[in-house]
């Protein structure tokens, strides 16, 4: 069969929305998934039955929302990594609702003592050889902005040992709005030797929780690291 025809003309002019929904259905129904190539944008005209310039600017909003990849004169892909596409959506219902950063982080509070928990039913030894490793690099003497990303990975690879994608999706956009709202937010934290100190033993805590596979033991440890956090952000 060939590709463009899993796809149906669009009668009304809701593009962007059509064209999500018929990916949606497809994906549903097994017809795509993570990494395939998307119809070219001749074929996405036709069979959609609009211009190619209205499938090109509804292909870019797909990527924006982090739904597609478009690589440079190959063609477009349903995205791999899809950790991302929760962003953007989030990032709009944050500016609509007017949510405060408080709120943000109650989000990400409630994300991480769920993952800390699963991760500690779930986890792989060489899941857990890796964060006992990011651990003891955040104990040396790094730069804030290197020891700001080993932090971030610490917490994604929690999430990713939850075994969860939607958790860590949303884990990750949460992340990001904080991100957005205070540039570098972790890199000030870690500036402080008194920081540093606090949230390395946090960080474990949590890990050597996980390591004995006690799911209270680690939500407790993970709630601990939440509150310091969220005192940092709220102090005046």
């Amino acid at each position: 069969m060939e590709q463009g025809s899993i796809f149906t003309p669009i009668p009304r002019p809701k593009i962007l929305w059509e064209i999500l929904g018929q990916i949606k259905d497809n994906i549903a129904a097994g017809k795509l998934g993570k990494g395939d190539r998307l119809p070219s944008e001749r074929q996405m005209a036709q069979v959609f039955g609009v211009s190619r310039t209205t499938i090109r600017e509804a292909i870019k909003s797909l990527e924006m929302l982090g739904l597609v990849e478009c690589v440079q004169g190959d063609g477009s892909y349903i995205a791999q990594n899809l950790d991302q596409s929760l962003i953007q959506p989030l990032s709009i219902m944050f500016m609509l609702e007017g949510a405060t950063l408080s709120q943000v982080q109650q989000l990400r509070r409630a994300m991480e003592l769920t993952t800390a928990a699963l991760a500690a039913e779930r986890i792989t030894p060489r899941e857990l050889a890796v964060l006992e490793g990011l651990c003891a690099r955040l104990e040396d003497d790094l730069p804030e902005a290197s020891l700001a990303q080993l932090d971030l990975e610490l917490h994604y690879g929690i999430a990713r040992a939850a075994g969860n994608a939607l958790i860590l999706a949303t884990l990750s956009g949460a992340q990001a709005l904080i991100d957005t709202q205070i540039k570098g937010v972790r890199a000030q934290m870690l500036k402080e030797p008194h920081n540093r100190r606090q949230i390395g033993a946090q960080h474990r805590a949590v890990v050597d929780a996980l390591g004995a596979g006690d799911p209270a033991g680690a939500a407790a440890a993970m709630e601990a690291h939440m509150a310091f956090i969220e005192e940092y952000l709220t102090a005046d």
